[in-house]
């Protein structure tokens, strides 16, 4: 690679303090808890460059003040104008104008006036850490690469002009895959920095005005480091619920949406999330707004039929895209998505990612419990709502793979756990072979469960072979590992005897040997290793230009060699012979004493104080001869490395099941030590909407403690409801979490923290928890929970857990006493759904005299009284009954209120206490009274029965 020098006058260099961005300035701006802090204010750091850059605008008359070079970069400019442009030049990649200043705020590199424009540098082997640092903070980069070498130039006829340059990569957030070998950090946070680009389309509401009208919302979910698709379409009403669960699931990195704005409520909750990040991530979202990407259906479905027939896969997708176009605009708007994101990433050559077999899948619902966004937030799956942090959650707690593929399966897990009760044996049986069989003590499995934690990521491996990206030394560990892994289980032979289905098919899925022999056999792998593309292949008689070209360097080094023993007779030096310094070849040393006596043509090439080195005319003719030869076949070997990838594609899917039975057995290994810690025990299944648990335990909860009191749960069609009452702080809403916690556990697969567990199937686990107002939404707390609410309410079914922890409390006592009794009656009566409802509203507790499901309970604690003090003691034990107290007062003594607060509001609570219970007393008194004097008149035996109940109830 030859390094490009501009013909104009000398570079201008200003290393004044006031042009220059250090990295110590960026280094305390770029701390991980600062990262959004500083996409929103990065503006700040324009007044460091004190000059604007010159924009780029130029006359015809203004051409000559211009480098090739600036010419080049405004050309490209013009042409790419919305992204940040990495120029190869040399052994450097150069930024310029607005351009410059945007990297150095970012990066931290020197910002400086060259020529015409502000420059900033950074070095081709530093390039993927840089773009990596660009991307994340949102930026689209391309790199625009050299297309010719100096030999091949040198023998154009354009060798007088500046090199060819063009744009070859463009990178986004979502896009940027590759450089998987970074992928060092195994937290579940930067499992946001992969590749999930989301596109979302919607059908313009009748009246845009219209709340209660619901909005067609497609969406379509593309991993580009794993391959998957998923897609779905559904309505969704002015909470836009559903949208913002799906997106939990999803994880987007980049959102790909139409120019034109979507719906309302749709940019405020893409407004939200875009800054404060979505789930258990509270990274950015990048946002990209396409003007051309979004067609109508019949378009779509004609690229998208062109692009798969173009691609020799038309006949495996065909039927689904039937089913799209011909189906109602539910299914026909996800082809607009689909097509929207073909078209996006020709952009990026990532559109074959479509060509993956057999990746393409629903969001579907029916075959999986559901767990909407409410409810990953209040049950803390991933993310802790005190730490804000995968730190404390359950999927941390579950979390023991060894691999990054495998932690991946985990969570899909967690998100989506099962409804199939002969899948759910399938897992927990599996488990308790790898807990006590004997295939967990063999040296097979020993060795394959190392080799799970020092193995690559070799699903993303995996797309980046599958897109053509990766080199040749990734390609050559994807193999050896996958060689490593076939050599744990020979074909056909059984180390030892296996009952579990899963781990049998698992097993006999790993041995590929066959497969691997057709690529590694074929591969010298030490040249691979060493990124060797001439030597790549041992083979490469099916590519005679490769051979064709090794001929003619080999020839040029004979002439060279014939050329030498011409030289030594010459000038009568036998021994004389070519030498190699600093990597330019074929030179001929001399004492400095000697050279006065050389051939005057001889061409001095460098000389220290003893030595001068020399070539002759012809040696210079025929390295430039060997230099193109040389170019050329390393043309010829890479379109040979191409052509190897293409075929490798073709077996994708063979390797692809290896690694999804490698993830699933990592998560089967993670679950088994779940399984082996104290206290934990196999759940039994039963068709029956059931929750029978004893001394079950809070699995999040329990880590901190050291002593936890647990607690029995016994939810059926007897007592499918529990309204529940207590003191604050006294263990309810762990109660409850707990309950939801082990079901979740439980239909993932997984043992459960508890002596005994019987457990039926739920659809659904919504919840209601909390305080929390959302000012990006415009949404007061108190609408947040009628909303959340109502959300259960549309989307509950009898086989439903739902948790309602505190409704009401978010406006007046007598609304919200009002508005909890009719939410708790009316899904007792219209959904019959299992329920824990936690209220310090004591009055809620007669429904258990309405509805016989209906049970009261509370969290027992003592209460001792000391002088005028009471002090509780929580028991944390749930039993049956109801409390009327819920003793808040002695909660801010725990807070620490000042003793002055505390007495006054005891003093105050005392009152309104006395005074509620005279107007209760009065009102007693004038129902006796009323009731004695209907008796005088009518007389006990003329009385209607009813009537003398009514009466009895009310004294």
């Amino acid at each position: 690679m030859s390094m490009e020098v501009d013909t104009s006058s000398p570079t201008d260099i200003n290393t004044d303090a006031d042009v220059v961005i250090t990295s110590t300035t960026l280094n305390k701006t770029l701390d991980s808890n600062k990262t959004t802090k500083l996409l929103k204010n990065i503006s700040k750091y324009s007044s460091s460059i004190t000059t604007s850059p010159p924009k780029i605008t130029k006359k015809k008359d203004d051409k000559k003040n211009y480098t090739p070079l600036e010419l080049q970069y405004i050309g490209l400019k013009e042409k790419y104008p919305n992204m940040i442009l990495a120029i190869e030049v040399g052994y450097k990649y150069r930024f310029f104008a607005e351009d410059a200043m945007t990297v150095s705020k970012v990066l931290g590199v020197m910002c400086f006036r060259d020529h015409n424009f502000y420059s900033a540098v950074v070095p081709v082997h530093r390039i993927m850490i840089h773009l990596r640092k660009l991307v994340r903070y949102g930026y689209k980069v391309g790199i625009v690469n050299q297309l010719e070498t100096s030999a091949i130039k040198a023998e154009s006829s354009s060798k007088n002009k500046p090199f060819i340059r063009e744009l070859t990569k463009v990178y986004t957030k979502s896009t940027f895959i590759d450089d998987i070998s970074y992928d060092n950090d195994s937290s579940l946070e930067n499992q946001s920095l992969s590749s999930t680009l989301v596109c979302i389309f919607e059908k313009d509401k009748k009246n845009p005005k219209a709340l209660v009208e619901k909005t067609l919302i497609s969406i379509v979910s593309i991993d580009l480091s794993a391959g998957s698709i998923i897609y779905d379409s559904f309505e969704d009403d002015f909470t836009r619920n559903i949208l913002e669960t799906r997106l939990i699931h999803m994880q987007p990195s980049e959102l790909l949406l139409p120019s034109t704005s979507l719906s309302y409520e749709t940019e405020k909750l893409i407004s939200n999330i875009s800054v404060n990040g979505i789930g258990f991530s509270n990274e950015t979202i990048r946002i990209e707004r396409s003007e051309t990407a979004f067609k109508s259906v019949e378009e779509s479905y004609e690229e998208i039929q062109k692009y798969y027939k173009d691609n020799s896969c038309l006949d495996k997708i065909l039927p689904l895209l039937d089913v799209f176009k011909k189906g109602n605009s539910f299914s026909s708007n996800i082809l607009i998505c689909i097509n929207a994101l073909l078209n996006y990433l020709k952009s990026f050559k990532l559109e074959s990612v479509l060509c993956i077999p057999n990746n393409i899948s629903s969001f579907e619902q029916k075959n999986y419990l559901t767990l909407n966004g409410n409810t990953l937030t209040n049950l803390e799956i991933f993310r802790s709502t005190r730490e804000n942090s995968s730190h404390g959650t359950l999927f941390q707690i579950i979390d023991h793979t060894s691999s990054k593929f495998g932690r991946r399966l985990l969570k899909k897990w967690v998100e989506r756990p099962l409804l199939n009760i002969d899948l759910l044996n399938e897992r927990t049986h599996a488990i308790d072979e790898l807990l006590n069989g004997q295939i967990g003590q063999t040296n097979n499995f020993i060795q394959l469960r190392k080799l799970l934690s020092s193995i690559p990521d070799i699903e993303k491996a995996l797309c980046h072979i599958f897109y053509k990206r990766c080199s040749i030394s990734e390609l050559v560990d994807t193999l050896l590992a996958f060689k490593k892994i076939s050599e744990c289980f020979p074909e056909n032979e059984m180390v030892c005897p296996i009952e579990s289905i899963l781990l049998k098919d698992i097993i006999s899925s790993l041995s590929i040997h066959n497969l691997l022999s057709k690529y590694l056999d074929k591969i010298n792998i030490s040249s691979a290793k060493e990124n060797d593309v001439l030597n790549f292949l041992k083979d490469t008689s099916q590519y005679p230009n490769i051979g064709i070209n090794k001929d003619e360097i080999e020839e040029i080094k004979k002439e060279l060699d014939d050329h030498l023993k011409e030289i030594r007779k010459k000038i009568h030096k036998p021994n004389l012979e070519y030498i190699n310094v600093s990597g330019i070849e074929y030179l001929l040393e001399f004492r400095n004493t000697q050279c006065k006596t050389l051939p005057a043509d001889w061409i001095k090439i460098n000389n220290t104080k003893t030595f001068s080195r020399y070539r002759t005319p012809f040696i210079e003719k025929k390295l430039k001869e060997k230099d193109l030869y040389s170019e050329k076949l390393l043309l010829e070997c890479n379109l040979a490395y191409k052509d190897f990838l293409n075929h490798f594609a073709e077996d994708y899917e063979n390797f692809k099941n290896v690694v999804n039975k490698l993830a699933l057995l990592d998560c089967l290994l993670s679950l088994s030590i779940v399984a082996s810690q104290p206290g934990y025990v196999k759940p039994i299944y039963t068709d029956d909407t059931i929750i029978e648990v004893k001394e079950g335990r809070n699995p999040i909860t329990e880590i901190n403690k050291d002593t936890y009191v647990a607690n029995d749960i016994l939810l059926n069609d007897e007592n499918k409801c529990m309204i529940i009452t207590g003191p604050n702080m006294g263990g309810k809403s762990n109660y409850v979490r707990q309950v939801a916690l082990i079901v979740i556990l439980s239909q993932i697969g997984s043992y459960v923290p508890a002596e005994y567990a019987k457990l039926g199937l739920f659809d659904g686990i919504y919840t209601r928890m909390g305080a929390q107002d959302n000012i990006m939404k415009g949404q007061s707390t108190f609408m947040i929970e009628l909303q959340e609410t109502s959300n259960i309410m549309k989307y509950a079914t009898p086989k439903s857990l739902i948790i309602l922890d505190e409704f009401g409390r978010g406006t007046s006592t007598y609304d919200g006493i009002a508005l909890a009794y009719s939410t708790l009656s009316y899904l007792l009566e219209n959904i019959n759904a299992t329920t824990l409802f936690i209220t310090h509203f004591s009055s809620i507790g007669s429904l258990e005299s309405k509805y016989s499901q209906c049970h009261n309970y509370y969290m027992n604690y003592i209460e001792d009284k000391e002088e005028n003090e009471s002090k509780i003691i929580f028991l944390y034990k749930i039993v049956r009954g109801i409390t009327h107290k819920s003793y808040g007062i002695n909660v801010a003594m725990l807070a620490n209120l000042p003793k002055v607060i505390t007495d006054l509001a005891q003093t105050k609570s005392k009152e309104l206490e006395d005074s509620v219970q005279k107007n209760i007393d009065d009102k007693k008194q004038w129902y006796r009274q009323e009731f004695f004097k209907q008796l005088y008149k009518t007389g006990l035996h003329d009385m209607p029965l009813e009537e003398i109940y009514h009466y009895l109830n009310l004294i």
